[in-house]
């Protein structure tokens, strides 16, 4: 079954800036919808690992948040660490990340889905489109990205298999 990830790309218009498309591109993807009134509801912030520019800014964030409460959710924000060996994998290191942080490709827009799996495919794909290489693994060479969305799809999490709606 296909999944569907929504697109937005970071061109802006008056009356029409980032921060509204990155609203309307929440509300397509239901996060109205999905959200409990009243219930807690996370919004997982990223500091982007080295060489990685790939986390929410502070500005979206609070776009991310101000949807949730006009759904009547109640947000709050919350990071975490990772499993695997890398910047993130503990407390200190993952500060130390934060505050040294690289970009490894450029912005390529915003993308939302209920599908993590697809969501995280169609990333992908969008990066190496846009800068014809593969940068993770350029930055990481020993860690194959592509395991873990392997994985992620056996074990039922969502699937690969995704269509773009852009908006």
């Amino acid at each position: 079954m296909q999944s569907t990830v929504w697109f937005t790309d970071l061109s802006a218009r008056p009356g029409n800036g980032l921060i509204d498309k990155t609203g309307t591109l929440l509300r397509a993807a239901g996060i109205r919808e999905r959200t409990g009134r009243g219930a807690l509801t996370a919004v997982k912030l990223h500091f982007g690992e080295k060489g990685n520019a790939a986390f929410i800014r502070p500005i979206f964030v609070r776009k991310v948040v101000e949807e949730i409460a006009a759904a009547g959710g109640r947000p709050f924000l919350t990071d975490s660490n990772t499993l695997y060996v890398g910047t993130r994998s503990n407390a200190v290191d993952h500060l130390n990340t934060a505050i040294t942080n690289r970009p490894v490709a450029p912005d390529v827009g915003i993308l939302a889905s209920d599908d993590p799996v697809a969501l995280d495919q169609a990333c992908v794909d969008l990066v190496l489109q846009a800068t014809g290489i593969d940068p993770f693994r350029a930055t990481h060479p020993s860690v194959d990205w592509s395991i873990q969305l392997s994985c992620a799809e056996e074990l039922g999490l969502g699937t690969r298999n995704y269509r773009m709606e852009t908006l």
